[in-house]
C-alpha cells in the first residue's frame, strides 16, 4: 500500500511540475472571476490577494509544492 501511495504522490508531483513550467502562462495565474461567482467565497478572496503577487512569485510556489510532492511520496516507498 505505501507503494502505491508512494507512486501516487511522485506522479501527482510531476503532473503539477510539468503543469507550471509548461502548461500554464502569466495569465492563467489571473483572476477573472466576480467575487462570490463560485460560491466559495474563501478561496475567491485567497485568489484576489494572490493576484497581486508576481506571477513568477506564484509559479516557483507551485514549482516548490509539486517538488514537495515528489519528496513526500519517495520518503513514504523508502
Amino acid at each position: 500500500m505505501s507503494i502505491f501511495l508512494g507512486c501516487l504522490f511522485i506522479i501527482w508531483g510531476v503532473i503539477i511540475i510539468f503543469s507550471s513550467l509548461i502548461k500554464l502562462r502569466e495569465k492563467d495565474y489571473k483572476d477573472k472571476g466576480p467575487l462570490g461567482g463560485s460560491g466559495f467565497i474563501e478561496w475567491e478572496f485567497l485568489f484576489r490577494i494572490l493576484n497581486g503577487v508576481p506571477y513568477w512569485i506564484v509559479k516557483g510556489i507551485v514549482l516548490f509544492i509539486g517538488l514537495l510532492f515528489i519528496v513526500f511520496g519517495v520518503y513514504i516507498i523508502r
